[in-house]
């Protein structure tokens, strides 16, 4: 039996509870648990603070060495990248003690170290830029290569940026001029795979495909796979059965993909079309036996998805970049795409992340960067769309006219179920982004938002995340985020 103190003491805690509930916005509390979940885990929970204290300490042990003169630059550059890496955000607290600490250094002393593009951080003298004037530390600029110019200049560039020519065994930044001899082309046309020829070049337009703009949120998917060259004429003959019906898709060259003697890869890019499309045209697709995506060495193979950026307003995009690039979404999204910017450096070359923490959605976009190579790329946006969604600086660099908001981050992969998710969750946080209040960017009020009624139509990728729907009584409904558009 329950005392009548026990009692009482229950209902003032019930009704204190109630009365929280009544004074907080429906969209700070999460479907079911009925609680607000902030973003800074670091401030608000006791272990992460414990974290945070013993960062300082072992910060300020290093500035009172640095001030005998017993450590550099660079020992802080590996204590800052040690707790950069941290799954939660730590980079403003490093900015914050690192501007403390300055202006308690003399003017020589100072320690000048900088949060590169990469992601990483580096002494300021080390730091090195490619051609679009991207930063990396000095191990992310291992994978840049020096590329000739026009006027015979060298420049750093990532290679997918860059052309190789055999004839000097260098690269360039064009295309080495075509022979005119028909030798030569008989030449080149010896050391192809059989079926190459068939394959679309790289730089061609996805203008000619069948597109269907009048579905709410228009998507074309950007698959890339290899396999043994002797199979490449199977393969390509597969892929054209499924994907290129109807002038649905097409099946081009990558110059990012490896063309030798172990494999022969190419790319498989479909129209813009709905969700229920491209669910029912990748679930029925059945790859050719000889076809590989996950098993690429290098992890070169990844799958790009374009949406239609008349999908978003301003707001629901900025929502749709902090939510991709927040530091305590890092492990959920992995889990669904394969690979991280910031927990594999291949991935940071060529889906590199660009803002950390709670971003607000105005900030966001403000933040936004000029180069293809981000998770989430924006330079497929024409003017026109630039200024409704009020991105600035950043020039459009794209091969077709056409106006996508292209999101980089998956590894590619033929595992049906993942492969599935991977489509589903594009499409899920697109809509997601659209009513969810933009201080519940997290990941726990994603997943709750998918556990209602408006996640049905995402049962893949429900799946792959394990969640499992309880059935609703009848007449009652899940409560719902407030729209915020």
């Amino acid at each position: 039996m329950f005392s009548t103190n026990n009692s009482v003491q229950a209902q003032e805690r019930r009704s204190r509870i109630n009365s929280i509930l009544r004074h907080t916005p429906r969209a700070a509390r999460l479907p079911y648990l009925n609680q607000p979940i902030p973003l800074d885990r670091w401030a608000t929970s006791a272990s992460k603070q414990n974290s945070q204290r013993e960062f300082y300490a072992e910060f300020a042990q290093m500035v009172r060495q640095r001030i005998k003169g017993e450590v550099y630059g660079q020992d802080f550059v590996e204590l800052f990248n040690k707790w950069g890496s941290y799954p939660y955000n730590i980079n403003g607290y490093i900015k914050l003690a690192l501007k403390s600490a300055n202006s308690d250094l003399s003017y020589s002393d100072e320690i000048e170290v900088t949060l590169c593009d990469c992601g990483h951080w580096e002494e300021d003298s080390e730091v090195v830029e490619d051609h679009d004037g991207d930063s990396y530390c000095m191990a992310c600029a291992e994978d840049l290569v020096w590329a000739y110019t026009e006027r015979g200049n060298e420049v750093r560039m990532h290679p997918n940026d860059a052309y190789y020519w055999d004839s000097d065994d260098a690269y360039h930044t064009y295309a080495e001029p075509e022979e005119d001899e028909d030798e030569d082309e008989d030449e080149d046309e010896d050391c192809e795979a059989e079926g190459a020829h068939r394959l679309r070049s790289w730089g061609s337009s996805t203008g000619s495909l069948n597109h269907d703009t009048n579905t709410p949120i228009p998507m074309g998917v950007e698959l890339e796979v290899a396999c043994n060259p002797n199979y490449l004429d199977d393969c390509i003959s597969n892929a054209e059965r499924t994907f290129c019906r109807n002038n649905n898709g097409m099946l081009k060259r990558d110059g990012s993909l490896p063309e030798d003697y172990e494999f022969w890869g190419f790319e498989i890019v479909t129209a813009a079309k709905s969700l229920q499309h491209h669910i029912k045209v990748f679930g029925e697709w059945e790859p050719d036996s000889a076809l590989r995506a996950w098993q690429v060495p290098d992890a070169c193979c990844g799958m790009h998805i374009h949406v239609d950026s008349k999908a978003f307003t301003a707001m629901s995009l900025g929502k749709f970049i902090a939510f991709i690039n927040n530091d305590y979404n890092t492990q959920f999204i992995k889990g669904i795409a394969g690979r991280h910017a910031r927990t594999d450096s291949k991935a940071s070359t060529y889906a590199a992340t660009s803002h950390t923490g709670d971003a607000l959605p105005a900030k966001a976009l403000k933040g936004s960067h000029h180069s293809r190579y981000r998770a989430v790329n924006l330079v497929n946006l024409s003017y026109q769309e630039m200024r409704r969604l009020k991105i600035e600086n950043v020039s459009r660099d794209c091969k077709g006219n056409y106006s996508t908001v292209e999101l980089r981050i998956f590894r590619a992969t033929l595992k049906k179920e993942r492969l599935l998710a991977q489509i589903e969750f594009t499409h899920a946080l697109v809509t997601y982004c659209k009513v969810g209040a933009y201080h519940a960017l997290g990941h726990e009020h994603f997943t709750a938002w998918l556990r209602t009624g408006d996640g049905a139509p995402y049962k893949h990728l429900r799946k792959w995340l394990g969640i499992t729907v309880p059935k609703q009584r009848a007449g009652t409904t899940a409560p719902r985020p407030t729209a915020e558009v």
